[in-house]
């Protein structure tokens, strides 16, 4: 799956080849942005979970100020408020992908996977293994066990870590095994949901109060 826009020419300079679905490269005129564009288009980023983050952030820089209202004010207001809305995806869509659980959640509704509501299933055993992971966290915490507390850190992230690269693996098939796409797509979802599982409890555990608090 590679990044493309439509070779279609600008109605402002007439030049032919479009280089980013938002805007001509040759006369800076603002496009309409077409429906099914997607955010790692608006960055020049192919569709994959792992991104080039230097780029991304580049990427920003550079159409922030492609986009930013003031080079628009002495535009006509059509350029003006698509200046506006540009500059409103390019955000959202920088939060999304910069982000690995929300880029992998987008990256899955993008290939055709279900959402959590609709597929709420983990792999199997992870329920019945982070139960146990946080009743030890429970624990380690009445007892003012700070060691103990330190330790299970450290699991969660590295399960959280494990099953990233796992999901991360799963979206590289599923860029080039279409006979298996529904498989995959299946356990890209569980395993994202038991990612945002560890996530929460990570998240929960810095709840928690700690020993000396």
């Amino acid at each position: 799956m590679s990044v493309t826009t439509e070779v279609t020419s600008c109605p402002n300079c007439e030049l032919i080849q479009r280089e980013h679905p938002l805007y001509c490269t040759g006369c800076g005129h603002l496009f309409p942005e077409e429906e099914g564009t997607n955010h790692f288009a608006l960055y020049g980023l192919e569709p994959t979970f792992e991104i080039d983050e230097d780029k991304l952030e580049m990427k920003l820089f550079e159409l922030s100020r492609r986009f930013h209202p003031d080079f628009f004010a002495t535009q006509d207001q059509s350029q003006q408020e698509l200046s506006l809305r540009h500059s409103a995806s390019l955000n959202t869509a920088h939060q999304i992908l910069r982000e690995p659980f929300e880029r992998a959640e987008y990256l899955l509704q993008l290939l055709g996977g279900n959402q959590s509501s609709e597929d709420k299933r983990t792999p199997d055993g992870f329920l019945q293994k982070t139960m146990l992971l946080r009743m030890e966290l429970e624990e380690a915490t009445e007892d003012e066990d700070a060691a103990a507390i330190n330790t299970l850190n450290q699991r969660m992230k590295a399960e959280s870590d494990a099953l990233l690269e796992h999901l991360s693996g799963l979206f590289n098939r599923l860029r080039n095994e279409v006979t298996e796409k529904e498989s995959l797509l299946a356990q890209a979802r569980m395993n994202l949901n038991a990612a945002n599982y560890i996530k929460n409890l990570i998240r929960d555990s810095s709840g928690l109060k700690r020993p000396g608090a």
